[in-house]
């Protein structure tokens, strides 16, 4: 009989966990990241410039053209999100691909990392990457509670076009 009660007990603690930590892996996912400001990576900000942020609309950016043709403002597009915990808080992290168009044929990218903060969206990373065989992004997801970022390496490339190597970093969370 006290095998049954602690049994019973300890099923509703679990019930109780699953239905808080479904709660709070939901916010995150709420966000429209596609109409949403964003701040520039440090390595993409143009030091005669004071722009720093720019803003996706429909997860678009479109790139701007001057009346010569020639690009005054490079685009942006927001690919796929990916949730997970990265952190070991328990709370999912949205990681944000983008791409970056520069009106050439170069495909550079953006890498961000989101939380949840008092109820508002917070960055906690990001970084940019290179163009395809040159370290482009080849993939960014969320394994075992680390994030995993494959960036395409220009070893054996034929070209910028043709990457067939790439290069997995592993980064865990040691802060808050």
């Amino acid at each position: 009989m006290l095998f049954e009660i602690n049994l019973k007990s300890w099923c509703f603690a679990f019930l109780v966990i699953v239905s808080i930590s479904e709660t709070t892996l939901s916010q995150i996912r709420s966000i429209d990241f596609a109409n949403f400001t964003y701040t520039l990576p440090m390595d993409l900000r143009d030091l005669n410039s004071r722009k720093i942020r720019f803003r996706l609309n429909n997860g678009e950016l479109p790139v701007v053209r001057n009346k010569r043709r020639i690009i005054d403002n490079i685009g942006v597009s927001l690919g796929p999100i990916v949730f997970g915990d990265v952190t070991g808080d328990g709370r999912e992290v949205a990681l944000l691909r983008m791409s970056i168009k520069t009106g050439g044929s170069a495909v550079p990218g953006i890498v961000y990392v989101f939380t949840m903060n008092h109820g508002h969206p917070t960055m906690l990373w990001s970084r940019s990457t290179g163009d395809r065989a040159d370290r482009g992004l080849r993939n960014v997801v969320v394994d075992h509670g680390r994030l995993v970022l494959e960036l395409y390496s220009p070893v054996g490339a034929m070209g910028d076009c043709c990457p067939v190597n790439f290069t997995r970093t592993i980064y865990k969370w040691v802060g808050k």
